[in-house]
């Protein structure tokens, strides 16, 4: 039955899932006068990806959405990100597979969601809230006038007009597509298929009881957990008692797995030892889901001309480290203060903040693209090497400046057409910690495959992840110690200890055993007189055959 009526109101956002949903509540709460309304294509919501939530969203959620006594009460606890690593031929039981995750808790918390109860929980909450939730009601064309007010017509008959537009609408993001703003990210090319399981084999339940206990007061199931392979990785994410979301993730460049439904997800597994030993023999499959290209980015993501892009509209890198909750709350939370900017009249003001938010948002991606890429190697050690360096780089540098909402505006200052500006983001990415740390985990790779292979430590061995205050100081302040001489110093301390993790197991690879004042000085040969890390290895290897006391001298 078509539709022949005309909508008016202030702020249109085509999208009810999580972004959009969360969008239109913050709006709502701050400013509860606003005509909001919130459409989506669906009739009902399934189980998407984004399931695992990073902490800026737990802040998100409970400081800007009131949502913390909601989440805390119905959602799993998180207990931070765990891995593990197979042999070449897949066959190590779980207790015998190479392992990193947390031994301990985090002082600031996320959880673990059931996307499809937490979306029809917000479309509830928000209805209540007096917000207009239109489910089954599809975006058909969008018209932009930022002046005479946006149309956007749907497939049922009706016209909304509205002052700002937000596309929260995910891959189908009609806004970015209208203006052909949507790009690949080409250098990670990726794909995903996925589906919830009942039960399942707990992982607290298998294995040895040494294997079990070494995780101390904290449980396994509570984590998000990676099983990492050459070319791919899996993900098992905790939703309730007895349901789980699993999921696989390829690089195309590397695998090309053939998975069309989930018979041939649940094969795929089970030619994995350890994932067939998660499975076990009473599985229930309960869906089955798919995501083809899905790493993608669109050239701006806020506009002056009132429309704004959040959520995967604007960006998605990769399940991998659930970057998609950190992104949204960024976007959400500067597409509110633009339209305060907006609605305060302070068209300077608003000019320059887009400016900046659009070059903070790439910047953001950029940075947590270093992250993820290089890691689908399925290698203890180079995990090893790169993730506690770039866990420095997520608590002490993205995460307190996404809580304190440092996004490079300065009052008063004019940005121009923004060039300048991300010239300098850009720069900051070439020239930063996290890519420095890219490159000696590449020294480190070359050098191990020459010698033993990149898996030759993926069995017997357990790291634990420990987020210390050290890590941690600038989360716990909320920014407020963050400084450029406290950036340079943490920044320093990530490529530190890159350069000593790669000496350190380059030693172990040859047999030999270093003095720390040795190591010390290599560090300072790589990070300041420009040595590469193999010779300064092959340096440290000539000093350690002298006596002490000439090394240092020398």
């Amino acid at each position: 039955m078509r539709n022949s009526e005309t909508l008016q109101c202030d702020v249109l956002i085509i999208g009810a899932s999580m972004a959009g949903s969360c969008l239109a509540r913050h709006l709502k709460l701050r400013h509860p006068e606003m005509a909001i309304t919130v459409i989506d294509k669906k009739r009902e919501f399934d189980y998407g990806v984004g399931e695992s939530m990073l902490e800026v969203f737990w802040d998100y959620a409970a400081k800007d959405l009131k949502l913390g006594p909601y989440l805390d009460s119905n959602f799993v606890s998180k207990h931070g990100l765990r891995f593990f690593f197979d042999n070449a031929e897949k066959n190590l039981s779980l207790s015998d597979m190479s392992e990193m995750g947390r031994a301990w808790d985090d002082a600031i918390p996320a959880h673990q969601i059931n996307r499809k109860r937490f979306d029809e929980d917000l479309c509830r909450f928000n209805r209540e809230a007096g917000i207009d939730v239109l489910l089954g009601c599809a975006a058909r064309d969008v018209h932009l006038d930022a002046n005479g007010g946006h149309r956007v017509e749907t497939a049922d008959g009706r016209t909304i007009v509205c002052k700002w537009l937000v596309d929260a609408a995910g891959f189908n993001a009609p806004v970015a597509r209208k203006l052909d703003l949507v790009e690949p990210v080409a250098q990670h090319p990726i794909s995903s298929r996925w589906a919830r399981f009942k039960n399942i084999n707990v992982l607290d339940h298998v294995g040895t009881d040494a294997w079990r206990e070494r995780v101390n007061y904290k449980s396994r199931f509570l984590s998000t957990n990676h099983f990492m392979y050459e070319g791919y990785w899996f993900w098992m994410i905790p939703l309730e008692e007895d349901v789980y979301s699993i999921g696989v993730v390829w690089n195309h460049d590397k695998a090309d797995p053939e998975i069309r439904n989930g018979d041939e997800l649940v094969a795929f597994m089970k030619q994995h030892r350890a994932l067939a030993e998660v499975l076990g023999e009473n599985f229930e499959l309960l869906d089955f889901h798919g995501l083809k290209n899905m790493s993608r980015i669109s050239r701006q993501f806020y506009s002056t001309e009132r429309w704004f892009l959040t959520g995967m509209s604007a960006a998605f890198l990769d399940p991998l480290f659930s970057s998609g909750s950190a992104f949204l709350t960024e976007a959400n939370r500067m597409i509110v203060d633009l339209i305060e900017t907006d609605m305060a009249g302070d068209r300077d003001a608003l000019r320059n903040k887009a400016v900046c938010y659009n070059a903070h948002s790439r910047w953001w991606l950029d940075n947590f693209l270093l992250h993820i890429t290089g890691n689908y190697h399925g290698s203890y050690d180079l995990l090893r090497q790169l993730f506690e360096p770039l866990l420095m780089d997520y608590f002490g540098l993205i995460l307190p400046f996404a809580m304190m909402r440092e996004w490079g505006y300065e009052p008063g200052k004019d940005y121009g057409d923004g060039s300048e500006l991300r010239t300098m983001k850009q720069m900051m990415i070439e020239h930063g910690a996290a890519t420095r740390v890219h490159h000696i985990t590449d020294e480190l790779a070359d050098f191990l495959r020459e010698r033993e292979g990149l898996l030759s430590n993926n069995a017997g061995h357990f790291f634990d992840l420990k987020i210390t205050r050290g890590y941690n100081r600038h989360s716990l302040s909320r920014g407020r110690t963050l400084n450029p001489q406290a950036i340079a110093e943490l920044q320093r301390d990530m490529l530190e200890l890159s350069v000593n993790l790669a000496l350190q197991r380059m030693a172990a690879s040859t047999g030999t055993r270093f003095d720390p004042d040795l190591i010390a000085s290599s560090v300072t040969d790589v990070l300041d007189r420009g040595m590469s890390l193999r010779a300064a290895f092959e340096h440290c290897n000539d000093m350690a055959a002298m006596p002490k006391a000439q090394a240092l001298a020398a």
